[in-house]
């Protein structure tokens, strides 16, 4: 899903702008958020469990400072991190 030249343009914006880098897996995690996926397929479709998906999510929203899954989306599209194709 998140190819080596992909992580490495998006080490370099993160460089730039000073926001952490999101690792791997929250790449894939939002990705799969953005495409509508709920806790339970998102774990489903990884191998991990529900609850260890919405522990994700939240981590993720305190680590970028959003307050919701739409802002935290959002800025993963800004960021150019995801790309949004239903």
């Amino acid at each position: 899903m998140v190819t080596s030249v992909r992580l490495a343009l998006i080490a370099l914006n993160s460089e730039i702008t000073d926001t952490p880098l999101p690792t791997k897996r929250e790449l894939t995690i939002v990705n799969l958020i953005s495409k509508g996926f709920n806790s339970k397929k998102i774990g489903e479709k990884l191998f991990i469990a529900k609850n260890t998906v919405d522990t994700h999510r939240r981590n993720l929203l305190k680590k970028y400072k959003v307050q919701s899954t739409a802002e935290l989306i959002s800025l993963f599209i800004s960021k150019d991190w995801i790309q949004y194709n239903r």
